[in-house]
């Protein structure tokens, strides 16, 4: 049987029920689903449907109102985590809008990018060749310290402990500087790119921005046309 007929008939049967029953009585009909897929018209829900998605009709079987199913636990989540979602992507989006607006706002060309990248990169070059001096010094140091220490050996004398622990410590030392100086040589990477990144998304700004018509130029030498008057 349609869906249609089987309204019509669970209509038809509700109506009669209804002539016989409390003219006060509300007059609905429930439309739903159970776990088979099978659609049911009952006046009343069951209990282990209530919180299916349904349909209220009236006794003309015009809708008066629908309700979804309820979620579950992991569906709320997963909604949950969506808006979420949602928020961060709307705040990432405002604030490149943002930057992108400041980068306009700031550059009138490539070589004001250049001349900026060039003055922050200042520092950084500056404190590499100070760690590149510290380094090559206490190279020289620990290279002296275990020549002393090799010359001792060579005479068939013990290296006393004092000297061992210098060659220690002036190795921790040379490792040290060699790590900052890596570190130093990276940030002055991190700032090259920064840079041309910034001139790269400035210039593809600049192509994407709608040029103002620019009206066109009276010739040298050609008087405007006077306004003839009527």
């Amino acid at each position: 049987m349609k869906p249609s007929a089987l309204v019509a008939a669970a209509l038809l049967l509700l109506g009669g029920a209804v002539a016989t029953a409390d003219t006060k009585a509300p007059r609905k009909l429930y439309k739903w689903t159970d776990d088979k897929g099978v659609v049911h018209y009952t006046e009343t829900l069951p209990a282990e449907v209530a919180g299916r998605e349904r349909t209220e009709l009236d006794t003309r079987g015009r809708v008066r109102g629908r309700r979804e199913a309820a979620l579950t636990d992991e569906q709320r989540r997963q909604a949950d985590a969506a808006t979420a979602q949602r928020v961060l992507d709307d705040k990432a989006a405002d604030e490149a809008r943002r930057r992108d607006k400041a980068l306009l706002n700031t550059y009138t060309s490539e070589a004001e990018i250049d001349k900026l990248r060039d003055r922050a990169l200042v520092s950084p070059a500056q404190a590499i060749d100070n760690v590149q001096l510290r380094l090559a010094a206490a190279k020289r140091r620990e290279a002296d310290t275990r020549a002393k220490a090799d010359a001792l050996r060579g005479q068939g004398k013990a290296v006393p402990g004092v000297l061992v622990e210098d060659l220690n410590e002036q190795g921790r030392d040379i490792d040290r500087l060699a790590a900052d100086l890596v570190a130093r040589q990276q940030e002055m990477k991190h700032v090259q790119e920064k840079y041309e990144l910034e001139k790269r998304r400035w210039r593809e700004l600049r192509a994407a921005a709608p040029t103002a018509p620019t009206a066109p130029a009276a010739s040298s030498g050609q008087a405007a046309p006077a306004t003839r008057r009527p």
